[in-house]
């Protein structure tokens, strides 16, 4: 019994430094927005690919790495996307791959509207290299090296043209629990419901895009967060520059890109100004693409690069 309770402190200690982030934390989601919402696969007439990875409070033990890729694209009123992940937060990792289908409904004048659904299969991993000679005979510990894989969904609305966005979207809507065979009432995690909402407008201003959004993020059981941000394309829509404010962790983020042809780079730094900023150097975020242009393009919505 003392052996069990031993893992689940171990456990406990990185899932509780990381209670806000059961899902990947992305800060680009206004660049790529298929990471918070299925609902906007197709939304644009492109084959959208992003590959990022995020390095989250440097110099932080148990700081928490995400590595992410996917692609998105439609075909008339359908829309698909595909996404992995890889989230390592201190002793645990969650490892996802999930497919997306999006269906797109004209309503008046060039606006949109799509709703989608994603089906998710994640595992939950403990690192042996921090157990090592240590328990490994328990068959709690055996079962976290081993990992567990369960499947859970989102569902999402996305209502849109070419300047205005509108997006809902519930990740984790089954709530999946990995439960510890053989050990009754025992739990390795818990994946708790999350809700997001993004609003923002891209608005032309003498050959300049300035884009304002915001996005309301709510966790179960955890504070209210909201996010104010701001692009602004210049260039010929070549150069970008950004920033955001997110509340609930006095946290300012600043935002580079640039885009030549379908190629596209972004990078983001976080920059705290809470108790635990005291601790770590900030967050790094990078992300590489690729918008590439259809051929024999049909009708319909003409989406602006950005």
């Amino acid at each position: 019994m003392k052996q069990i309770i031993s893992i689940f402190l171990i456990i406990g200690i990185a899932t509780t430094t990381a209670f806000s982030q059961q899902i990947p934390l992305y800060t680009q989601y206004n660049i790529n927005g298929f990471t918070i919402n299925p609902a906007y696969a197709g939304s644009k007439d492109i084959y959208e690919i992003r590959s990022s990875y995020r390095t989250q409070w440097t110099d932080f033990p148990t700081a928490p790495k995400t590595y992410v890729a996917s692609a998105t694209t439609g075909f008339k009123r359908a829309g698909f996307g595909i996404l992995a992940f890889n989230d390592e937060s201190g002793s645990i990792s969650r490892t996802g791959f999930l497919g997306a289908y999006a269906y797109h409904i004209p309503l008046f004048l060039d606006y949109k509207m799509s709703i989608g659904i994603s089906m998710k299969y994640l595992q939950y991993r403990l690192s042996s290299k921090d157990i090592e000679d240590k328990l490994t005979l328990d068959n709690a510990i055996i079962s976290a090296v081993n990992g567990r894989g369960r499947f859970d969904g989102t569902l999402g609305f996305y209502f849109y043209n070419k300047n205005l966005y509108f997006g809902l979207s519930a990740p984790n809507l089954i709530q999946t629990k990995f439960e510890e065979d053989g050990v009754s009432g025992s739990q390795l995690s818990d994946v708790t419901r999350h809700y997001f909402g993004l609003l923002g407008y891209d608005l032309e201003w003498n050959g300049i895009n300035i884009e304002p959004s915001i996005l309301v993020r709510q966790v179960q059981a955890a504070p209210f967060q909201l996010e104010m941000n701001l692009k602004i394309w210049f260039l010929d829509k070549q150069m970008m520059i950004g920033s955001s404010y997110r509340t609930s962790e006095k946290t300012v983020v600043g935002l580079l890109g640039f885009a030549m042809d379908s190629f596209r780079f972004f990078y983001s730094y976080d920059l705290s100004y809470n108790n635990l900023a005291n601790y770590h150097g900030g967050s790094h975020e990078f992300t590489i693409g690729f918008d590439i242009k259809k051929s024999n393009k049909k009708n319909g919505v003409k989406i602006k690069k950005r």
